[in-house]
């Protein structure tokens, strides 16, 4: 997988967007260590005045690592678009 398209957050979080759609990946906060949430969110309006994005949750999960979760996060978004991803 390309780390390329993943960039780190202020927060600590990875996020990435491809083809319409921001995605997330975190360490679980209150769960067992070594969990890894993933979410995918769909951007449906971006406001230039604020420099923000609306978007909508279309799916998430949790993985055991984080090059897991975001392998799993991108494989999602390639089956919303139903093609492949490449980079």
């Amino acid at each position: 997988m390309n780390r390329r398209v993943w960039s780190t957050e202020p927060d600590g979080t990875l996020s990435a967007e491809v083809e319409g759609y921001r995605l997330v990946v975190e360490a679980a906060q209150g769960i067992e260590e070594g969990v890894v949430r993933f979410r995918v969110l769909e951007v449906l309006h971006w406001d230039i005045l604020r420099d923000a994005a609306s978007t909508a949750l279309t799916g998430s999960g949790f993985e055991t690592s984080v090059p897991a979760a975001m392998a799993a996060a991108l494989r999602m978004v390639e089956r919303f678009l139903g093609h492949p991803l490449f980079f």
